[in-house]
């Protein structure tokens, strides 16, 4: 999947498809810093999918773990707005939640940059802080 994963992103870039898919929601502004080494809590992050030019925040609360999705996120995938709560796994990949306690979501830390979506497989999402 890693592989998959890095030779689309190669793909796109030689075709110059890195700005269409580094561009920020509008009404979620621009992305400061995409530098990111941990998921923080309390930290605001940006959801992306591979493909689509949309993105959306993401931010994750300390407070009983809550996860607050902005409304552009369930266009980007339809599982997303079951998802109310986050945590790491014994690996450090980030999860959320469904209220069931079903993983909707698993992200595995990436190249330092964004942490890269294993669950689900189809869309590839990436998550970066800003």
């Amino acid at each position: 999947m890693k592989l998959a994963y890095l030779a689309v992103v190669a793909a796109l870039g030689a075709l110059g498809a890195g700005p269409v898919l580094l561009k920020p929601d509008t009404a979620t502004g621009s992305v400061d810093s995409v530098h990111t080494s941990a998921i923080r809590s309390g930290a605001s992050y940006q959801l992306k999918v591979i493909g689509l030019e949309q993105s959306c925040a993401v931010i994750l609360r300390k407070e009983q773990s809550k996860l607050d999705l902005a409304p552009g996120c369930r266009g980007l995938s339809g599982e997303l707005s079951d998802a109310h709560r986050w945590k790491h796994d014994a690996n450090g990949d980030l999860l959320f939640i469904a209220d069931d306690g079903r993983t909707v979501a698993q992200f595995f830390p990436g190249d330092g940059v964004a942490y890269e979506s294993v669950k689900p497989a189809t869309p590839i999402m990436m998550l970066e802080e800003f």
